[in-house]
C-alpha cells in the first residue's frame, strides 16, 4: 500500500489475519476500502486515520527514493532508530521513558530564565510491533478535533519517533537554545528570541510531516523578569505566558506552582487511599495489591523528578497509618508494628514505603541514573548507551545498598522493642525469605488469589498477632484457643489435612516435569502375622534425581514456635526432623534401589536445605523459562499452600460432623448386607 502526505510518498506492507475494512478521514469526504489485499492505495494529504480494525500490522518502510533525510529501503526498526540522526530523544524515549527530557530542561532552566512547551498531535500510522519497543512507556492522547491526528493504542514509542526524525533534525539545537521530545510532546528551552525562531520553524515545516503546532495548548514559562519581553515576542499568538507549569510528570518554573503542584497530587493520593481502606475489609489482598503495586508507584514517579518535596507527604503516610493499615489487619496497630510496615518485605516488612522518607533518595537515584542522558542532551558530552546502562545499574545497586542498610538499621531498632517470640518470628521471615504470598500479584489463573480470612490468618502469623474473630475455646479439646494451639492440636486431623496440603502443591508441580508422580507409595506392605505396619511415604516421582530412578519424598510440616522447641533455632529443629524421616524411610528405599528425600519446612514457609535445594532442581527443568521465573513460581505456589493450611487449622472444625439419618458411621452397613 502506497500513502502520499504532503508531497511524501511512503510504502506500507500490510499483513492481517482476516479481512476487515478501515476508514479514513479527510476533508469532508470519507472513504471505505476492504483490506483484502495489500495493493491498494489512497492519496491522504492532510487526513487523520480514525480507526484500524486488528489484527493489522503497517510496516513503514521509505520508497525507492530517500524520503526527506530518511535513508532508502530502510525500515523503521529500533536498529535504524539509534543509529541516525537525534539517536539521543529516540533513546531516551525508548528506553527511559520522560525523566531524562524533564531533568534536561530543569537543569537548563536556570540558565536560561525561559521554557517554551509545546504539546501537539499529528498524524501517525501503525507500524509493525518490535521486540525493543516493550520498554515504550506513551501515553497516547486522543481528541475531537478534525485535523488532529487519532494515536492508536498500542502504536510504539519508537513508531512516533522515527515518523518526526526529519523534523527533529531540521530544528537542531543551536548554541543558545536547547529543544527535547518526548512523543508529540515538544519543548525548548533558550532566550525569548531563539524560542521564537525555533516555533515559526516548527509552524512552517511541522505540517508537512502531519504535526500541527497548537498555541493554544502551550505554555511559556518564563521568570518574572522576562514576563513583558515574552509578551512582546508571543503577542501574536494565543500561548499561555506563565512562571510555572507542569511539564512531563513534574513542574518547571517558581516554587510556588511546584508546592502546588505537589499539594494537589498528595489530595488527591489521599483520596484514592482511602478507596483501597474500604476495600480492605472485604478484599485484603486486592486493596493490598492495589497499593503496593500500582498506587505508591505513583507518587514515587512524582518524587523522582521533583527535588526536596517529603515534607508534601505527611498527610498521605497519616492516612496509609489511620486508615489503611487498620483495615488491612482488622484492628489497632502499634507505632513499632506500623514502623516495620513500612520496610521492604525482604525486611518483613509489607512494602509500603514511607513516602516522608524516600523523596530524598528516589529523586537523587533518578538523577544519577539519568545523568548520561542529559548531559548528552544538553550539549555536555557525548552519549553512549552503554555508559548510559551502567549508570542506571550502578545508581540502582547503590541506592538499594544504601536503603538496605537503613532498613537493617530499623529492624534492629523495632525488634528491640517487640517480645522474644515475635523477635524470632520476624528473623524467621528475613532469613527464610519466606514473603513471596504477598509479593506475587493475586492471580486466579495460578492460584494466587487468597480468601479475606486467609489473607488476614497469613499475616497474622507471619507478624505472630492473634487472629481476629478465634474462638475462646477448641471445639476438639476444650483448651484455649490460640495461635499456637490451633496450629498444634491434632484433634479433627488438621494437622493432617495441612500436610496433604503441602504434599498436593508439590505433587501437582514435579508432575508438570517428570511424567510418573503418585501419592503416598507403599515401600513395606502391613503384614498379618505381624505388628509391622509396613512403610508409606507421601510421593513417588521417576527420574527426579537419576533417570528411570524412582525418587520417594516425605514430607513434614512444623511449628518451630511450638513449645517443645522454644529453646532452638528454626534451621536445627528443621535439621532434626530431616535425620529422623532419613533414620526411618532411607534403608527401607534403597533397598528396593530407590532414594529418598525429606522435605520439611516450617508453617510460615522455611525451608529446609534438601526441600529447596528439590524446588532449585525442579526450577532447573520446569518448562523453557528463566530459572528465576520457575523458582518464583514454585516458591511462590508453596508458599500460598502454607497459607490456605494455616487458615484450615485457625478456621476448622475438630469435631466429626453426624449424619441426620440417625446411623453412625458404619452403622447401615450390615443392613444393606442381610
Amino acid at each position: 500500500m502506497a500513502l502520499e502526505m504532503a508531497g511524501m510518498r511512503v510504502k506500507f506492507s500490510l499483513s492481517y489475519n482476516s479481512p476487515k475494512t478501515w476508514f479514513l478521514w479527510q476533508e469532508d469526504v470519507v472513504a471505505m476500502q476492504d483490506a483484502s489485499g495489500p495493493s491498494s492505495s489512497f492519496i491522504l494529504g492532510r487526513c487523520a486515520l480514525l480507526g484500524v480494525l486488528f489484527p493489522y500490522s503497517i510496516h513503514l518502510i521509505a520508497d525507492e527514493k530517500q524520503v526527506r533525510g530518511v535513508p532508502q529501503q530502510q525500515e523503521s526498526t529500533y536498529d535504524t532508530v539509534t543509529s541516525v540522526h537525534c539517536t539521543l530523544q529516540q533513546y531516551a524515549n525508548c528506553c527511559q521513558g520522560n525523566r531524562e527530557h524533564y531533568n534536561a530542561i530543569y537543569g537548563c532552566s536556570n540558565q536560561f530564565g525561559i521554557i517554551q512547551v509545546l504539546q501537539m498531535d499529528f498524524l501517525c500510522f501503525p507500524s509493525k510491533k518490535h521486540s525493543h519497543d516493550q520498554q515504550s512507556s506513551l501515553v497516547h492522547k486522543q481528541y475531537t478535533e478534525p485535523h488532529i491526528g487519532y494515536a492508536i493504542p498500542g502504536f510504539q514509542i519508537s513508531n512516533f519517533n522515527v515518523a518526526l526524525l526529519p523534523l527533529v533534525k531540521s530544528l537542531t539545537a543551536k548554541e543558545n537554545r536547547l529543544q527535547t521530545w518526548y512523543a508529540d510532546d515538544s519543548a525548548c528551552i533558550g532566550n525569548i528570541k531563539e524560542v521564537r525562531s525555533w516555533y515559526d520553524q516548527l509552524a512552517e515545516q511541522g505540517p508537512a510531516y502531519g504535526y500541527f503546532p497548537e498555541p493554544k495548548r502551550s505554555c511559556l514559562i518564563v521568570t518574572p523578569q522576562f514576563e513583558d519581553e515574552a509578551r512582546i515576542f508571543f503577542g501574536d499568538l494565543d500561548v499561555q505566558i506563565v512562571n510555572g507549569h507542569r511539564f512531563l510528570g513534574g513542574v518547571i518554573g517558581d516554587c510556588m506552582t511546584a508546592d502546588d503542584f505537589v499539594r494537589k497530587k498528595v489530595a488527591m493520593w489521599v483520596d484514592c487511599v482511602e478507596k483501597p481502606s474500604k476495600a480492605a475489609t472485604k478484599s485484603p489482598q486486592a486493596a493490598y495489591t492495589a497499593l503496593s503495586k500500582s498506587l505508591q508507584c505513583e507518587w514515587s514517579y512524582l518524587q523522582r523528578v521533583m527535588h526536596n518535596c517529603g515534607g508534601a507527604f505527611v498527610p498521605l503516610q497519616d492516612a496509609i497509618l489511620k486508615a489503611f493499615y487498620p483495615a488491612l489487619f482488622e484492628g489497632d496497630l502499634s507505632d513499632a508494628e506500623c514502623k516495620l510496615f513500612s520496610l521492604p518485605t525482604r525486611f518483613s516488612g509489607l512494602g509500603i514505603n514511607n513516602p516522608t522518607e524516600t523523596a530524598s533518595s528516589s529523586y537523587h537515584t533518578s538523577t544519577q541514573g539519568t545523568k548520561v542522558v542529559v548531559e548528552a542532551i544538553k550539549g555536555c558530552g557525548e552519549f553512549s548507551s552503554a555508559c548510559h546502562l551502567d549508570a542506571i545499574s550502578k545508581a540502582r545497586h547503590e541506592s538499594r545498598k544504601a536503603l538496605d542498610e537503613i532498613a537493617k538499621q530499623k529492624l534492629d531498632a523495632i525488634l528491640a522493642t517487640l517480645s522474644p517470640g515475635r523477635q524470632c518470628a520476624i528473623m524467621r521471615v528475613v532469613e527464610g525469605k519466606t514473603s513471596s504470598w504477598l509479593t506475587t500479584l493475586p492471580l486466579q489463573s495460578c492460584h494466587f488469589d487468597l480468601a479475606p480470612v486467609q489473607f488476614r490468618d497469613g499475616l497474622a502469623l507471619r507478624y505472630l498477632r492473634h487472629p481476629s474473630n478465634l474462638p475462646a475455646k477448641c471445639d476438639g479439646c476444650g483448651a484455649n484457643f490460640t495461635l499456637q494451639h490451633a496450629l498444634d492440636c491434632k484433634k479433627g486431623g488438621l494437622v493432617i489435612l495441612r500436610h496433604n496440603e503441602i504434599r498436593d502443591c508439590i505433587g501437582d508441580l514435579a508432575s508438570q516435569v517428570w511424567p510418573q508422580v503418585i501419592k503416598e507409595p507403599i515401600v513395606n506392605e502391613a503384614t498379618a502375622t505381624s505388628s509391622d505396619p509396613g512403610l508409606r511415604l507421601d510421593l513417588g516421582i521417576r527420574g527426579v534425581w537419576q533417570p528411570q530412578v524412582e525418587a520417594l519424598f516425605d514430607v513434614r510440616v512444623i511449628d518451630t514456635d511450638a513449645p517443645s522447641h522454644c529453646h532452638r533455632a528454626p534451621n536445627s529443629i528443621l535439621e532434626s526432623s530431616s535425620q529422623e524421616k532419613k533414620r526411618m524411610y532411607k534403608k527401607a528405599v534403597e533397598d528396593r534401589r530407590g532414594t529418598f528425600t525429606p522435605f520439611v519446612l516450617s508453617v510460615d514457609g522455611l525451608l529446609h536445605k534438601e526441600a529447596s535445594h528439590f524446588i532449585k532442581h525442579m526450577a532447573t527443568a520446569l518448562w523453557d523459562k528463566a530459572y528465576s521465573i520457575t523458582s518464583s513460581y514454585i516458591r511462590s505456589r508453596l508458599s500460598f499452600a502454607g497459607v490456605r493450611a494455616v487458615r484450615l487449622c485457625l478456621r476448622g472444625s475438630r469435631t466429626k460432623w453426624r449424619s441426620g439419618l440417625g446411623f453412625d458411621d458404619g452403622a447401615p452397613l450390615a443392613s444393606f448386607m442381610e
